[in-house]
């Protein structure tokens, strides 16, 4: 019986160990394949990857890592720090130290021999049991990704380095990238303009919809945009729009826009230019027109009178009439001249002014009675106020006698005969009741000045009409002339009117001089004296100018010779010696400096008083006299009345 329930124990075990025998059976099977999937796995991943132990021997490695890291089957149970590996991580043991130690995975971007970029993982291996028997190194390839990054950083880069502002948004959706130069250019830093719609937050015009609804149908734009910076200041861009798909399949529009503000600010200025010189070009027109004319005028009477001193039926009082008509139009023509040849000396800055202390009531009564045949012959009234206290400013005298003398000549022009002008010389005080300024004041009740054009009265060769044929004379010069003479010496000039048939005032405002340390000069007057006999020689190659201004001056008690040539001056000068010499400047042959300089250094005119006469006023032939020793510098035509005032003084 026991050996029956031995035997049946036996067979149980037996069954047993058949059962135990299946089970390891089919687990080395199960195992067998396991491996197999494991090898084939590792061969088949194409990444570099390394098993090792707690002590740092390899266990297993995949194809890439043999290929990778020059592994050969033998470096199995090799520890890691024999084998000498393609990659820059000295420090590589440290790692897988620091991993098994820590528990921790570690990753790093590391670079083989050749450059290639590889992201390097150190991961723990831990058994089913969760163990830690070693660690797993990975070489994932990242050189193309590493590439990638690259060129989008070089690409972002060079989007935010670009000059023109560049935005990219979602079609229908918000900013989702926002330059640099869109920082600049709008005032509105990327964090803020990000996440939100580019039209709104730009205040676009024209609206967004006229421009969406073809990038949506196009897939492009391109035109004028204005947007609005975050100061509220308005900027006009050229604006490019393009839409693209990401790999999303998201529809962005990619935005270039370039300022165009200043263009078109440019063009604007250039097209006022173009106004400005068309509106030049026809007042030059009008004005050589109206030039022609005004030289004709006086040409005129001057050709009648000519004829009516030949005429053997002239009486006495037709001649002295016609002598002050000749004398008055000769004035006009002068002055018209000079006018003309004192606004293209200003505009090239050619006039220097000789100031002095002035007493300005003195001044503008001279002034007055310089204009005053104007006014006799228009029957016009002029009131004159002039300061019980002499009022000084520190000017040119010929300058600002000039002044007046062009706003009452101007005046009287506008003003019908009979009618009535005003000439006001008063101050204007400061705190402590000091004159700061003289104001001089010319006021006329007669044609005005219409409101269009009185911001412009003071505008070259502006008029207040242009007709050719109307009652007004003049070339527009004269307003001009005041004005920028007024400005040289500090002051300021002003025109108001009421409208047209009102009349019209013209102030002009002076520094007050506070402290006259000196007196003005004392004006002496030698109208009275006995003039005193002198020899004159007057050289010009214009036979009608020295024969007219040697009668002229031979109504005295002077001696007068003519030459009309250097050579015969020097002859007749040798045996005359005259005291007085007046010279034309632009002679043929010898011209006037030339015979300046031998008279000079002649003994017999070494003494004598050198006068040059010339048609030439700019400062360079002044300046050009005055070192070849003339003594005095006259401009043609000049007034034998001055002439002989010169010699007796």
């Amino acid at each position: 019986e026991e050996l029956e329930t031995s035997k049946e124990e036996v067979q149980s075990t037996n069954e047993e160990l058949a059962t135990v025998n299946d089970e390891l059976h089919a687990r080395n099977v199960e195992l067998s394949q396991i491996n197999n999937d494991v090898i084939n796995l590792l061969s088949s991943v194409q990444i570099a990857i390394i098993m090792l132990g707690s002590n740092l021997r390899i266990r297993r490695y995949t194809p890439m890592a043999e290929k990778l890291l020059n592994l050969i089957p033998s470096d199995v149970g090799r520890p890691l720090s024999d084998i000498k590996m393609k990659l820059d991580v000295p420090d590589i043991d440290k790692l897988v130290s620091d991993t098994i130690d820590s528990m921790a995975s570690h990753e790093r971007e590391v670079r083989d021999e050749q450059g290639h970029w590889y992201l390097l993982r150190i991961r723990p291996y831990r058994t089913l049991e969760q163990r830690l028997e070693g660690a797993v190194v990975m070489l994932v390839d990242v050189d193309s990704l590493k590439q990638s990054q690259e060129m989008l950083r070089q690409q972002t880069e060079l989007l935010n380095q670009a000059h023109e502002p560049i935005i990219m948004w979602e079609l229908d959706g918000a900013i989702d990238y926002w330059n640099k130069s869109a920082e600049e250019t709008y005032g509105y830093t990327r964090e803020e303009a990000l996440g939100r719609r580019n039209h709104e937050l730009l205040l676009t015009s024209p609206a967004y919809e006229t421009f969406a609804d073809e990038l949506r149908e196009r897939g492009h734009w391109s035109g004028e945009l204005i947007h609005t910076r975050r100061d509220g200041q308005k900027i006009v861009v050229e604006s490019r729009m393009v839409v693209v798909t990401d790999t999303e399949g998201r529809h962005r529009v990619v935005e270039a826009n370039r300022s165009v503000t200043e263009r078109k600010e440019s063009e604007r200025t250039l097209r006022r230019l173009a106004d400005d010189l068309v509106t030049a070009d026809r007042h030059k027109d009008e004005f050589l027109a109206m030039l022609a004319h005004e030289l004709r005028n006086p040409l005129a009477p001057l050709r009648n009178v000519v004829s009516l001193l030949k005429s053997p039926k002239a009486d006495a009082a037709n001649n002295a009439r016609a002598l002050d008509i000749m004398d008055r139009q000769i004035t006009n023509m002068a002055r018209l001249i000079d006018d003309l040849l004192d606004v293209s000396r200003i505009t090239l800055s050619q006039i220097e002014l000789r100031t002095e202390l002035l007493d300005v009531g003195a001044l503008a009564k001279a002034a007055a009675e310089q204009n005053e045949s104007s006014f006799v012959s228009r029957e016009q009234s002029l009131q004159l106020t002039l300061p019980a206290q002499p009022l000084h400013v520190d000017a040119d005298p010929v300058r600002l006698e000039q002044i007046v003398g062009n706003l009452l000549s101007n005046a009287s022009k506008y003003t019908q005969p009979g009618g009535n002008i005003r000439l006001t010389v008063t101050t204007s005080k400061d705190d402590g009741q000091n004159a700061k300024q003289v104001l001089i004041r010319v006021e006329d009740d007669g044609a005005g000045i219409a409101p269009d054009d009185l911001p412009h009265v003071f505008d070259l060769f502006m008029r207040a009409t242009r007709s050719i044929d109307q009652q007004y004379g003049g070339l527009g010069v004269g307003l001009t002339l005041v004005k920028r003479l007024v400005e040289m010496h500090g002051g300021t000039v002003q025109a108001e009117s009421d409208g047209l048939g009102k009349g019209s005032r013209f102030t002009v405002c002076l520094p007050a001089v506070l402290s006259q340390a000196h007196s003005p000069p004392a004006v002496i007057d030698s109208s009275n004296e006995e003039p005193c006999a002198r020899r004159i020689l007057i050289v010009d190659d214009s036979v009608d100018h020295i024969d007219t201004l040697a009668m002229a001056l031979r109504t005295g008690p002077h001696e007068v010779r003519i030459a009309e040539s250097g050579v015969r001056a020097l002859e007749i000068a040798a045996q005359f010696r005259p005291e007085f010499v007046f010279i034309d400047i632009g002679m043929p042959g010898m011209d006037g400096y030339e015979l300046a300089r031998r008279l000079r250094e002649k003994e017999a005119t070494a003494s004598a008083r050198l006068i040059a006469l010339s048609g030439y006023g700019h400062a360079a032939a002044r300046d050009s006299a005055s070192d070849a020793g003339f003594a005095e510098y006259l401009v043609k035509p000049v007034d034998p009345r001055k002439i002989l005032s010169l010699i007796q003084s």
